[in-house]
């Protein structure tokens, strides 16, 4: 991760262990995992570190994990969208996946019930709460 921008993530952190910025689950994601939290659903938020690791933490256990690609992909969009210093983590756009039999597969995914980093994928996230900006 570049300097500039870890150092950034690490003043938006910092803010939110003094208890300047942020919302309640915001400061607590910072006190306990020293991260910056970007995205929270039903079943757990993604915490962007200064370092650039990307962590899932479970609602129901604590417990933290690395976040899978598309996971660690939806936490760099959005702490990008939601915290202007950060616009440079945004990732860039996909490539289409190829056409075929005339339909653009673009737009074409899965649904399913439920939410929460540890239990289903990007794809099913049907509302969330994006963390405050500062």
């Amino acid at each position: 991760m570049d300097e500039g921008l870890a150092g950034r993530i690490a003043a938006l952190v910092d803010a939110r262990r003094a208890g300047t910025q942020g919302s309640d689950w915001e400061r607590a994601l910072a006190a306990r995992f020293g991260g910056l939290a970007v995205y929270g659903d039903i079943g757990g938020s993604l915490v962007v570190r200064p370092d650039g690791s990307v962590l899932c933490v479970g609602h129901d256990d604590g417990r933290a994990e690395d976040a899978g690609p598309g996971w660690r992909t939806l936490a760099l969009a959005a702490a990008g969208d939601h915290f202007p210093e950060l616009a440079a983590l945004i990732p860039g756009r996909p490539r289409p996946p190829p056409r075929a039999g005339g339909v653009a597969g673009a737009g074409a995914g899965t649904a399913s019930a439920g939410g929460g980093c540890r239990r289903t994928s990007v794809e099913t996230q049907a509302s969330w709460h994006p963390a405050t900006p500062r």
